[in-house]
């Protein structure tokens, strides 16, 4: 229905009566208007005549004659068709009105054009204020002068007259009679129009119908060739004409369109076409054959659905861009084959506009490029290859002159691109590769062979580089060479890493001297000549208590005296030894004698060794005078000697010196290999010796002053089953070594806290001292089990004296407070035992919360006869005083010893004079059985 009125045969005759119509009500409204103007300017002009009677009226009455000034109000507003007349005083109140429920009522508010802003405004005026309200409604608003009250001369106050003036009323009378005034000529006018309007629907209108449907079947390729004949004779001519005109350019057109669609269609080329909208409207059969859809599937922008996902969000966005520019475009993406595969293509697009300049749409066209593509992508990730190889690469031609370089080849040898072209590749050398390197390559390339070595060259600041080189002929088609293709790899950083490696693999970084591997495989190469029956010796050193030093001084200190003692071996090696570093302290030499060669005087080269470290060394400016022990093995590779075994028996022979006390040396003998067997499996008992409950805690006395017992020293045996007691000497520095001291210190803590506990509870409260060995005060969880083993045993932790050894202050010394201190606030005691024998500095007994010294042994042993030890006890027992410390003297076996130090002061008497060390239980069964 809609598509029926909107054609031309009804909008025509309804545009005419449509214009008629608004004809008739334009001229009946202009009337209308023309009238009312005049209406509304009397309207005014009576508001403001009347207005201005009533201020004259007000100024003369008020206040004498109210009754009079009321009935003007009154009259004034019935003259005017009940309209509003209001006289109001200067404070903004009704003072007369026609309605009498006013007066009295602020005049703010009670009709709509009266505000108090205009009341305000008013009252400031010297003039009337006249507004339109439309609709037919006007006020005026004037000012007059109120009387002045006694003692005024003037009344600063004035009242206002308000007047409201209604004519619409009027204005509706006015309209009706324009309106019935009118309507004969009006229905008139339609009358005449219809008939017009009828008169041109069916000789204009039709016709131009009938060739518009004939040109729409036409445009959908339905043409029917009689279709512009079937017109009335009553059709216009000029429209007949039309028709013919428009039948001849049909034929025309339908015949150029089937010559461009064969054009189109021939080739293979993917042709297309866009309307305005970018919406496809053509597609060749080029086109359906490369994606396997039909043209519907391809119309509109179905054709976006054969695009690869990956490009469709870029080609979608270009495609659009483009056709809002109107501009032409060319982009490449990837559209899918008929045979499910996705072809790259390149598809051009230019606008079309018509003979009058309109843009309609695109023609665009497509072509395979999947292969390009691909040519593309394998010269494009050959150039990358070449330019972003870590390689360089340099291209000559047959003389030797440079044509072409990569980036990196620029960036290694430091030489501009252009300082390069042109030149020949020599002008890098360094002069280090020998000549016969470069009379090869050329020898290869001459031949038309690839050449393959090693090149030294020099970069343009003058810094030498090392180049693992592989130059290559190019050959042109027919074959012959044209160009030299250079694959250059900068080796010298490996070259420095091989070197690097092979000093670290060979060589001690802080000496500088042979390391272990090397010593060892020189051992092996003697060893190997079996038939040229070489002997010699393995002399392996130590340096004696160099944990000590180190840990007093520091690990610089400590490095500095290694480099100092390597170099004095060094001085000192024999002109056909090897000196080597072993580990942290140990050197040592392979010495190999000549075949053939007596043996030389090994025993007196060592002792000469030892003799020249009684002499001080110079580290860090200090002098320093250190002893070394020697462990020596001769060998013989006459008899097929392994390695291992001459190295395990040279430091059987060092082990047993140190073992002695070191500073000396000791040649290997067959002995000592028992000793070391013995020594292992008592290494290897010792790990199961707490479990198998093979310990035992022996306590030896302390006694005051006065000869009574008033603490003991606990001290660890261990009872193994085929030894028997084995000596503490013996065992404590095996587990010190593998750890094992931490599980038995545990045990010996544990059992002291129940020997505390059991004298307590017989009533002989006893404070016990149990040893603690620096590894196991530095454990992480020694203070936690010192604390649980208090709890568990009921041990008074007061009666436990914990003691240690000046070694401990020479670690974390931060550590070392924190946990005595922790100890110490559960009532923990702490000694420090053999004071005076280590290196550490005597700050740390203000640091420490201890409660006792312990003087060592050595020093007692001799104070009755030597001045020096007893001045030094002398001094000790002061200090500690001074300090509140305790002092025990341990090592007392004679009663002059005992004497000298009770003169002097000295606190508690440990010894062999006061008893020796007995089992505990032995002690708690005298305490629970005899009291005592």
């Amino acid at each position: 229905m809609r598509g029926r009125w909107s054609a031309l045969i009804w909008r025509l005759p309804l545009l005419v009566l449509l214009a008629m119509a608004l004809t008739l009500v334009f001229s009946v409204g202009v009337g209308w208007w023309q009238q009312r103007q005049e209406v509304m300017t009397e309207a005014r002009v009576d508001a403001r005549q009347e207005v201005a009677r009533l201020v004259r009226t007000a100024e003369r009455l008020w206040p004498d004659d109210a009754t009079t000034l009321q009935r003007e109000v009154m009259l004034s507003s019935a003259e005017r068709s009940q309209g509003v007349t209001l006289l109001i005083d200067g404070a903004g109140q009704v003072l007369f009105a026609h309605r009498s429920e006013w007066v009295g009522q602020p005049a703010s508010g009670l009709v709509v054009g009266l505000t108090q802003q205009r009341l305000d405004r008013a009252q400031e005026s010297a003039v009337a204020d006249v507004q339109d309200h439309g609709g037919g409604l006007v006020s005026v608003l004037m000012p007059f002068q109120l009387p002045a009250s006694q003692g005024q001369i003037v009344n600063p106050r004035r009242g206002v007259v308000y007047m409201e003036v209604d004519r619409r009323w009027q204005l509706s009378e006015l309209f009706w009679r324009e309106l019935w005034l009118r309507w004969p000529s009006a229905l008139f006018g339609l009358l005449a129009s219809a008939a017009l309007a009828l008169w041109l629907g069916l000789r204009v209108g039709k016709p131009l119908a009938h060739l518009s449907r004939v040109a729409q079947r036409v445009g959908e390729d339905q043409y029917a060739p009689a279709g512009f004949e079937k017109l009335s004779e009553s059709t216009p001519p000029e429209i007949r004409e039309l028709a013919r005109s428009l039948q001849v350019m049909t034929s025309q057109l339908r015949e150029a369109s089937h010559d461009l669609e064969t054009v189109l269609n021939t080739g293979h080329t993917l042709i297309w076409l866009a309307d305005s909208n970018g919406e496809g409207t053509f597609f060749n059969t080029a086109w359906l054959a490369f994606t396997g859809r039909d043209l519907r599937q391809e119309l509109g922008t179905g054709w976006f659905d054969g695009v690869h996902p990956d490009d469709v969000d870029r080609v979608l966005a270009h495609y659009r861009s483009a056709v809002a520019a109107r501009q032409p475009f060319t982009f490449d993406y990837r559209l899918r084959h008929a045979s499910g595969e996705y072809r790259w293509v390149q598809n051009d697009g230019k606008p079309r506009y018509n003979s009058l300049g309109e843009f309609i749409g695109y023609l665009g066209n497509a072509w395979d490029v999947s292969e390009r593509k691909q040519t593309e992508l394998r010269l494009r990730q050959l150039s990358q290859a070449v330019e972003q190889s870590p390689e360089s690469i340099v291209i000559t031609n047959k003389d030797g002159r440079i044509e072409y370089v990569n980036d990196f080849f620029v960036q290694n040898s430091g030489y501009e691109r252009a300082e390069l072209i042109g030149r020949n590749p020599a002008m890098l050398s360094a002069g280090q590769t020998q000549q016969e390197a470069y009379e090869e390559l050329w020898t290869s390339l001459n031949q038309g062979e690839v050449w393959e070595g090693e090149l030294v060259n020099r970069r343009k600041d003058g810094s030498e580089y090392v180049q693992h080189a592989i130059i290559s002929p190019i050959r042109d088609g027919e074959g012959n060479v044209t160009h030299y293709l250079g694959v250059q790899q900068d080796i010298t950083e490996r070259k420095k890493a091989e070197a690097r490696i092979h000093t670290l693999a060979y060589f001690d970084s802080l000496t500088g001297l042979p390391n272990r591997t090397y010593l060892l495989e020189q051992l092996e190469q003697v060893l190997a000549t079996g038939a040229s029956h070489r002997r010699g010796a393995l002399v392996l050193l130590n340096i004696d208590r160099f944990k000590h030093v180190n840990d007093a001084r520091g690990q610089a200190f400590g490095d500095a005296l290694l480099m100092s003692v390597g170099q004095r071996l060094q001085a000192l090696a024999p002109a056909d030894a090897v000196l080597g570093r072993l580990s942290a302290d140990e050197f040592g030499f392979v010495w190999p004698w000549p075949a053939g060669n007596d043996a030389p005087a090994v025993d007196v080269w060592v002792q000469d060794l030892l003799d020249a470290f009684h002499l001080e060394l110079d580290v860090q400016g200090d002098r320093v005078q250190v002893s070394i022990s020697v462990g020596v093995s001769y060998f013989d590779s006459a008899y097929a000697e392994q390695v291992l075994d001459v190295l395990r028996q040279a430091d059987t022979a060092l082990h047993q010196v140190k073992r002695a006390g070191g500073s000396g040396h000791a040649f290997y003998e067959a002995h000592m290999a028992e000793l070391a067997r013995q020594r292992f499996e008592l290494q290897r008992d010792l790990q199961q010796c707490v479990e198998r409950g093979q310990l035992a805690l022996f306590l030896q006395p302390q006694v005051d002053t006065r000869g009574q017992i008033v603490a003991a020293e606990a001290l660890l045996r261990w009872n193994h089953p085929e030894r028997g007691i084995v000596s503490p000497n013996l065992f404590i520095p095996i587990a010190e070594e593998t750890g094992q001291i931490v599980p038995m210190g545990a045990w010996a803590l544990r059992e002291a806290a129940r020997l505390i506990h059991a004298f307590e509870r017989a009533g002989m409260p006893l404070r016990v001292a149990v040893n603690v060995s620096p590894r196991q005060f530095s454990h992480s969880g020694f203070v936690d089990m010192v604390r649980d083993v208090l709890a568990q045993e009921g041990a008074r932790p007061t009666l436990l004296m914990i003691e240690v050894t000046e070694s401990l202050m020479i670690g974390d010394m931060q550590q070392v407070v924190a946990k005595m201190n922790a100890l110490a606030s559960l009532g923990v005691q702490f000694s420090v035992d053999d004071f005076g024998t280590g290196y550490s500095n005597l700050s740390y007994l203000k640091q420490l919360p201890l409660t006792e010294l312990k003087v060592d042994k050595s020093f007692v042993q001799d104070l009755t006869t030597n001045p020096n030890d007893a001045a030094l006890i002398e001094t000790i027992i002061e200090m500690s005083h001074h300090l509140e410390l305790s002092v025990v003297a341990e090592g007392v076996e004679t009663h002059a010893q005992a004497e000298f130090l009770r003169a002097h002061g000295c606190d508690l008497l440990q010894g062999y004079c006061f008893g020796r060390p007995g089992p505990a239980e032995d002690w708690l069964r005298c305490v629970q059985e005899e009291g005592v």
